[in-house]
């Protein structure tokens, strides 16, 4: 009896379903690695946005085989992961500790000395909060994909 699932006889073996998709072997195969390594996927993201470059499949493929030989070089990837989430978890644990009371706002606001100073220091907690929202989107778009 032949089961079929998502469209795909399941008697078929593999390479008959990547076939009947349109796809060779090895593509298949490049977005097996890609699918179960979303957090290189992402690391390769972020770092050609720093570098203002254009993420490829190739280095995320690079990292992923380097990662399968426990080669020398995704311990730099591994180290640049840790090194984000450590300094991301820094920033909530600071914001989130920081205690909003009426006397503590009374003992900052008298650090500012004039209008000037204290809208500079608006602008830039303004500015730290796009980047609090842009996360959240981030977040959320990963959360949604997670689904």
């Amino acid at each position: 009896m032949k089961h079929i699932r998502n469209g795909a006889d399941m008697s078929d073996s593999k390479k008959e379903i990547i076939e009947n998709a349109g796809f060779s072997q090895d593509q298949a195969e490049r977005f097996e690695v890609l699918a179960n390594n979303p957090d290189i996927v992402e690391f390769v993201k972020v770092e050609a946005r720093e570098n203002d470059d254009i993420p490829t499949r190739t280095r995320v493929l690079d990292l992923a085989a380097r990662k399968k030989k426990g080669d020398d070089d995704y311990g730099g990837y591994l180290k640049t992961h840790m090194k984000i989430c450590g300094e991301f978890e820094k920033i909530i644990a600071s914001i989130n500790k920081f205690e909003i009371t009426e006397s503590r706002m009374d003992i900052l606001l008298e650090n500012f000395n004039g209008v000037t100073r204290a809208n500079e220091t608006i602008k830039y907690i303004e500015g730290a909060r796009e980047k609090l929202a842009l996360i959240i989107k981030e977040l959320r778009k990963a959360e949604k994909r997670a689904k």
